[in-house]
């Protein structure tokens, strides 16, 4: 498990395109294999082929992702482990004390890896708190119905009439901030919310409580990842430095 992703890395790290190759078409395989054993499942459950063979996309791909992480951490641990070394002077005891190196080792690994996942909560916290920024304040809600659209966006924008204030307006929004679909007509009906200070910023009702709740979800994943990767830390510096007084230099 450990020495397969430092072969990877190694690999990968020779810079060579057949490397590069390789590690992509490991990757393609792997997806292609996720939605084929999804589509197979869902098809013996008797459910949508579709939606087992995305169900096993998005499965294949957290495995990727969550491997490429981990063989980034098993490097950046290493790194850690050597620096904290050099700068609390203790040599390499592998061969003493095999045991406690691997604590050492371990610790660092999961302080890197719960880092790395602890800062790519922070930063969809960040951004996330960017697009709800037009969005703060008292939300009012209303309904409105669908004019017309256009497809000449990266989503299906919808122009919607809505009243607000009393006053019937006219407004946009895309298909991803709507309860609406690809497949939806002229006329349908959608709820809307709207910042009561801003009535021609309209989406999806619902959106403001959503978005409050996934950033205090991501907040509180970036918070306890944080401290797990600083309390691993601190624990292999501490059972570094707790060696029996024959190991000291």
């Amino acid at each position: 498990m450990l020495e397969l992703p430092l072969a990877l890395y190694a690999d990968l790290d020779s810079g060579l395109m057949a490397a590069r190759t390789r590690m992509i078409g490991a990757a393609v395989v792997l997806l292609g294999l996720g939605a084929g054993l999804g589509a197979g499942i869902a098809f013996v459950f008797g459910r949508s082929a579709e939606a087992g063979l995305a169900a096993g996309v998005i499965v294949s791909a957290a495995l990727v992702v969550t491997y490429v992480l981990l063989m980034i951490s098993l490097i950046a641990g290493s790194g850690l482990m050597a620096l904290s070394r050099a700068r609390i002077k203790v040599e390499n005891d592998a061969r003493g004390f095999p045991r406690r190196s691997r604590i050492v080792a371990a610790s660092w690994v999961v302080a890197a890896f719960v880092g790395i996942a602890s800062g790519f909560a922070a930063a969809t916290l960040a951004t996330m708190w960017v697009q709800e920024r037009p969005y703060q304040g008292a939300v009012q809600q209303t309904s409105g119905t669908v004019l017309s659209w256009d497809d000449g966006h990266r989503y299906r924008v919808f122009q919607l009439q809505y009243e607000a204030d009393g006053t019937v307006r006219i407004g946009e929004a895309s298909v991803d901030e709507l309860d609406l679909t690809v497949y939806s007509e002229v006329g349908d009906t959608v709820a809307l919310e709207y910042p009561v200070e801003h009535p021609d910023r309209i989406r999806g009702a619902g959106r403001a409580a959503e978005g409050r709740d996934t950033n205090r979800a991501f907040a509180w994943i970036s918070g306890i990842g944080a401290g797990v990767a600083l309390a691993c830390a601190a624990t292999a510096v501490v059972v570094d430095r707790r060696r029996p007084l024959a190991a000291r230099p």
